[in-house]
């Protein structure tokens, strides 16, 4: 990252350099070319550039001042981080904060020029920067000066890819090719060009290692009904997935000649289609310069986000054997974490650990949150080894942690007590939990979407005025990505992504909180299954079903602030983690989970 003098130092090169090209203003995003939310290092420039470390955000460098845009998760975090760099954190969402197109609008003059590098901004805001500086009489420029600038940058990751055998994928690339395949007819579309690295891993049913905790390969596609082209680096194949890959009826050419390809002859003429949301700028405006672009929705993110058989039976195992490794480690560390003074640092590698010696086990999912005290009011705090708090006997500890395996990611997060708490914080805690149990047992008629039902989870917290600056749920890919669309669940409507209607055989993520800055944090995650809940001549009705078991912590638990409804669903929960985990514990365990899981009431 480097220290606030390096930093500074590489801003005041950035702006000679923005001055010497003519450059007004410089937009720099935290996305790759290939729309990535987690990218590899060569492409965390934001962070080079700020010491900003979080998945999301965008910065925007003017002659007279430097500024960071990020959204609620990272208010504090950002805070922190750009503290003695003279960079102006803007927190979006926030009143008085515009929005970083309109700011750039309000601001750039007849004249002056906007540089961005149109392969790290997507079409549609790609499209939107354009309009918007041209009718100010300005222009944007393609340039990359913040990449070409960066000293000993890192080059391109390339690490091998491995395969996945049937019993894993569950269907077999040829037809997940050939449903796309089909989609393009109906769209009336000649090809489609996807860049989306999770996709193309999930459509050929291989796995890469060139994102730590996303298990993608760097690489790009083109389909149509004739060609399949996988773009790749061949570094990263070794002979068995050459034949893999082959036997999928893909051709493989280098990940360099990319570029060639969709700049070429072979795509003149032809009606390309590119995914709304996941496509860069600079693909859009060179396919729309020599053909024409169709710009909807790729079917690939549709397909992938619910589940096949397969899949869901996979899930299902590895959550309970994720889930009960998870819950050991909990249970040791409410008796010992009062007594041995361990760091949030040395409690992390204590649960990357446990699930390390799982069968089938890969990788984090994401790096592990632990956070105690005021650092859990950080929604994406990541404890450093050096400088992580000593945990002690007077807060709670959140812990948010995930595993990639073969068949499977997982993602859970649990908020427990160490030592004495207020009653402030046990009120907030078993609100934020009546909340998610609330929504896990919902039931609802298919057709809703995450909109319709974030009030289930929310508001119980709304009621005390209370609320979370984040969604309440969020899609989780299959030995991918540990975010995945087109699904989520949030209160309020989002002008870029469309809300994406349930299915039967999608799973998403349930995590009300609660976070106060300065103070402490309360987040308790679930992961849920979309099953069927019946027929009815009103139509179908959707409902979910735990794939978590994990013990919710009954020493933070008020029953005073729950209804006879919230104390029903806490006590069937906890028989059913007791029911799925006790066949996993023995001896002091066993004893341990029982006591954990015991009914409450009034």
């Amino acid at each position: 990252m480097g220290t606030k003098d390096s930093i500074s130092e590489r801003l005041k090169k950035l702006h000679r350099k923005m001055k010497e090209k003519g450059c007004d203003f410089l937009l720099v995003t935290s996305e790759d070319c290939h729309m990535s939310e987690y990218v590899c290092d060569r492409y965390r420039t934001i962070e080079h550039y700020s010491g900003f470390t979080g998945s999301d955000g965008d910065m925007l460098l003017t002659s007279e001042k430097d500024y960071l845009w990020t959204d609620g998760r990272y208010f504090i975090q950002a805070e922190n981080e750009l503290r003695g760099t003279g960079i102006r954190l803007m927190r979006m969402g926030e009143p008085d904060v515009p929005e970083i197109l309109d700011f750039i609008k309000d601001n750039i003059k007849t004249g002056q020029t906007l540089f961005f590098d149109y392969s790290t901004v997507s079409l549609r805001r790609g499209c939107k920067l354009e309009k918007i500086v041209e009718d100010k009489g300005a222009s944007v420029v393609d340039s990359d000066i913040a990449g070409d600038e960066w000293e000993d940058r890192p080059s391109l990751p390339s690490n091998k890819v491995f395969v996945l055998p049937d019993h894993i994928s569950g269907k077999t690339a040829e037809e997940k090719i050939q449903e796309v395949k089909n989609s393009l007819s109906e769209k009336e579309c000649d090809g489609i060009l996807i860049t989306s690295l999770d996709e193309i891993c999930w459509l050929l049913n291989i796995r890469g290692r060139d994102i730590a905790c996303n298990p993608v390969a760097m690489s790009s596609m083109y389909i149509s009904g004739k060609k399949v082209i996988l773009f790749i680096q061949k570094s990263e194949l070794d002979e068995d997935a050459m034949k893999f890959i082959g036997a999928s009826g893909a051709e493989i050419r280098p990940y360099e000649e990319f570029r060639n390809f969709i700049e070429g002859k072979t795509l003149k003429g032809q009606k390309t289609l590119l995914d709304r949301f996941n496509t860069s700028f600079y693909l859009y405006k060179t396919i729309s310069g020599h053909s024409e672009a169709v710009v909807d929705r790729s079917p690939v993110g549709l397909m992938k986000a619910v589940k096949n058989e397969t899949e869901l039976t996979n899930l299902r195992r590895i959550y309970i054997e994720d889930s009960a490794a998870l819950t050991k480690t909990l249970l040791d560390l409410k008796e010992e974490l009062p007594h041995d003074g361990k760091t949030e640092a040395q409690v992390a590698g204590i649960v990357d650990i446990a699930r390390s010696h799982l069968k089938g086990f890969i990788e984090p999912s994401f790096p592990t949150i632990v956070a105690y005290g005021a650092n859990a009011a950080m929604m994406h705090y990541e404890p450093d080894r050096e400088k992580s708090a000593e945990i002690l006997d007077n807060g709670l500890l959140l812990i948010d942690s995930g595993g990639q395996y073969m068949g499977g990611t997982t993602d859970v997060t649990r908020t427990v007590s160490i030592g004495n708490v207020s009653d402030t914080i046990r009120k907030l805690f078993t609100r934020t939990v009546a909340g998610m149990l609330n929504l896990a047992d919902t039931v609802f008629l298919e057709g809703c979407t995450g909109i319709n039902l974030d009030i289930m989870a929310r508001g119980p917290l709304w009621k005390m005025l209370s609320d979370y600056k984040c969604g309440t749920g969020h899609g989780v890919g299959y030995m991918l990505n540990v975010h995945e669309g087109p699904h989520s669940i949030r209160w309020k409507s989002n002008k870029v992504v469309p809300d994406e209607p349930f299915k039967e055989g999608m799973i998403v993520s349930d995590e009300p909180g609660v976070y106060r800055d300065g103070e402490f944090g309360i987040r308790i995650e679930n992961i849920l299954e979309l099953v069927s809940a019946g027929e009815s001549a009103d139509g179908k009705f959707l409902k979910f079903r735990h794939l978590t078991y994990v013990p919710i912590d009954l020493d933070v638990i008020d029953i005073k602030y729950m209804t006879d409804e919230d104390i029903r669903r806490l006590n069937e929960y906890h028989e059913l983690v007791l029911k799925k985990l006790l066949p996993y514990m023995d001896g002091r365990y066993a004893q341990l989970l029982m006591e954990a899981t015991r009914p409450v009431s009034r």
